[in-house]
C-alpha cells in the first residue's frame, strides 16, 4: 500500500471533505492522500490532518489543472498507482480494494462506472449514454461511464494520458488518450451519493455541450 496515492481535487468541500478522508483512512494512509484545494473560499487545510498532503492554488483553475497538480505531486511523492476520486463524498471509499484488485491483474487503467439507478438525475442519464456512444465512434473506446471521475491507474503511464482541459472535460480527455494509445484497461461499477440540488459540485448541461465540440477538436487534431 505504500506506493499507493489518492489525488482529490476539492473546492470549498469544507464540510464533506474531512468525512471523505475519515472513510479513506479504512484503506490508505494519510500520509498517502494528496488534496488539491483549488482556491476554497476557506482553506481546506483547516479541515484536516497535517498528515495530509494539501496543495492548494490561490484562486480557482479548474478541476483539471487541481488533477495535474495533485498527481503531479504523488508522483513526485513515488506513488507507482494514483487512484482520482472527487471531494464532495460521491465516491465511496469501500471500492477501493477493487480497483487495486483488477489493477494487479494487468490492467493499467481501471475506470470507475456509475451504475443507472434511480438516484441519478435523468438529464446525467441520457446525457452519459449520449457522450458514451460519441466516445466509441470516434476514439474506440466502450465504455458504460466515460465521464465517471472515479479512476485509478499506473503511473508509468501518467505521461501518455496527461490532459490539457482545465475543467471536467479533463476525466473524458484522458479516457480519449487511453483509447488512442490502446493501454488495456477495464471499469468498476461503483455505487454514487448524490447530495442536494444547491451542490457547488458536479457537471451541467453546459459542460456536457462544451465536451461535445471538445472531442469533435480532439478527433481532428488525430486525423
Amino acid at each position: 500500500m505504500k506506493k499507493i496515492f489518492v489525488v482529490i481535487p476539492a473546492y470549498n468541500e469544507e464540510k464533506r471533505l474531512p468525512e471523505l478522508i475519515k472513510k479513506l483512512r479504512t484503506y490508505i494512509p494519510l500520509s498517502r492522500m494528496v488534496v488539491v484545494d483549488d482556491g476554497s473560499k476557506i482553506k481546506l487545510e483547516n479541515f484536516l490532518s497535517k498528515r495530509v498532503w494539501v496543495a492548494r492554488h490561490r484562486v480557482n483553475l479548474g478541476k483539471g489543472i487541481a488533477l495535474r497538480t495533485g498527481c503531479d505531486l504523488a508522483v513526485k511523492l513515488g506513488a507507482e498507482t494514483i487512484i482520482l476520486m472527487d471531494g464532495d463524498g460521491q465516491h465511496d471509499p469501500g471500492e477501493l480494494p477493487a480497483f487495486i484488485k483488477k489493477l494487479n491483474h494487468g490492467y493499467q487503467v481501471v475506470f470507475g462506472a456509475r451504475r443507472l439507478d434511480k438516484k441519478m438525475p435523468v438529464w446525467r442519464k441520457w446525457g452519459n449514454g449520449f457522450l458514451n456512444r460519441t466516445v466509441a465512434v470516434l476514439f474506440g473506446l466502450n465504455l458504460c461511464d466515460v465521464w465517471c471521475g472515479y479512476r485509478a491507474f499506473r503511473t508509468n503511464i501518467y505521461k501518455k494520458i496527461i490532459w490539457d482541459s482545465s475543467d471536467y472535460s479533463s476525466d473524458v480527455e484522458m479516457a480519449v488518450a487511453v483509447g488512442l494509445n490502446k493501454l488495456k484497461h477495464t471499469e468498476h461499477f461503483v455505487g454514487t451519493i448524490y447530495h442536494d440540488k444547491e451542490s457547488t459540485t458536479g457537471t451541467t448541461l453546459h459542460d456536457g455541450l462544451k465536451l461535445l465540440i471538445d472531442l469533435l477538436f480532439w478527433r481532428v487534431q488525430k486525423i
